[in-house]
């Protein structure tokens, strides 16, 4: 019975000291450093993988072609000046359109103090549409042109002449030959005489134009013109700013903030298109808006009208005194 005892004694720490030294090689691993031993993972089937992505399909909504954002109707033709229709051919989309810029957005009112022409003529194009131009040998060596600038009478305000080939651009620069600079409101044209190396005379007349604004400056004022004709609507029984008329009101705001900031201002009208009552309520209403932008207040603006035939539609003026602050 003792001897039964004991070897089942010793069977059962033999089993003891199996189990924990494999626990302990289960643990330690091969390498005795604690690292579990490798494991293979394999596939059932074995296929590669895709080396191209499936299409990913969104549906995305056309932006219109930019030929039909430019297009012009003949009803939006109508109601805007030859020269405003002329200088807007170039794509702004409304997102660039910021009202507290303190530069004009538009080239509505003309500055030809910074350099800006008055107007550009292109006598080769015009020139093109009556008549095959050449440009050869003869034509540089013995032809000759001349351009006129003429207002809406007929009469020549401006003369310009040169041998040789027709330019191909003419900038005006506003002055007339007696050194005045051209009215605001007035229609004007420049026509063409081209006599070609034949001594052939070819009269062609270029699209007429109207300058809105024009802005001038000297040392001791700083004066903007507007076409009063195109400032209010007449399309309603109250008088009131045109959308046009409201952008020159906005952008002439603009120059005295960026140049006169703080200067008292003075706002003329002379026109004979207003009786008496419309020409004050024209007065104010522009005054009211120069004062709202450029942050003063109204009394500080110096308001004067006169009915009186002024040529074309008459002019409103707003003029500062470089020596003088509210």
């Amino acid at each position: 019975m003792k001897k039964k005892t004991l070897l089942l004694a010793f069977f059962l720490l033999t089993g003891v000291l199996f189990s924990f030294a494999d626990s302990q090689n289960g643990a330690q691993g091969e390498n005795g450093q604690g690292v579990l031993p490798e494991v293979l993972i394999q596939a059932e089937h074995n296929k590669p993988l895709p080396l191209t992505k499936p299409p990913l399909n969104f549906e995305v909504k056309e932006d219109p072609p930019i030929e039909t954002i430019l297009k012009k109707t003949d009803r939006s033709l109508m109601n805007r000046l030859p020269s405003q229709i002329l200088k807007s051919n170039v794509f702004k989309p409304e997102i660039s359109i910021s009202s507290k810029a303190v530069t004009p957005l538009y080239p509505w009112i003309i500055r030809p103090w910074t350099g800006e022409p008055i107007h550009v003529f292109h006598p080769q194009e015009i020139l093109t549409g009556i008549h095959a131009f050449k440009d050869d040998r003869n034509e540089r060596k013995k032809a000759v042109w001349e351009l006129d600038v003429v207002d809406g009478a007929g009469k020549s305000i401006q003369h310009f002449s040169g041998s040789g080939l027709v330019p191909k651009r003419l900038p005006f620069d506003g002055k007339g030959k007696d050194g005045k600079w051209v009215e605001v409101g007035e229609t004007y044209m420049g026509v063409l005489k081209n006599t070609d190396s034949k001594g052939r005379i070819h009269t062609a007349y270029g699209r007429p134009f109207k300058i809105a604004g024009l802005s001038l400056k000297n040392p001791s004022s700083f004066v903007i013109d507007l076409d009063a004709g195109v400032l209010f609507s007449t399309s309603s029984a109250t008088l009131r700013l045109s959308s046009f008329g409201a952008e020159l009101i906005k952008d002439a705001s603009q120059l005295l903030q960026r140049y006169y900031p703080g200067f008292s201002v003075k706002v003329s009208l002379l026109t004979e298109r207003l009786n008496p009552l419309e020409l004050k309520e024209a007065v104010s209403l522009c005054a009211d808006k120069i004062a709202k932008r450029l942050i003063i207040a109204p009394t500080f603006i110096q308001k004067t009208w006169r009915r009186q035939d002024a040529g074309a539609d008459g002019t409103l003026t707003i003029s500062v005194q470089s020596q003088t602050r509210p």
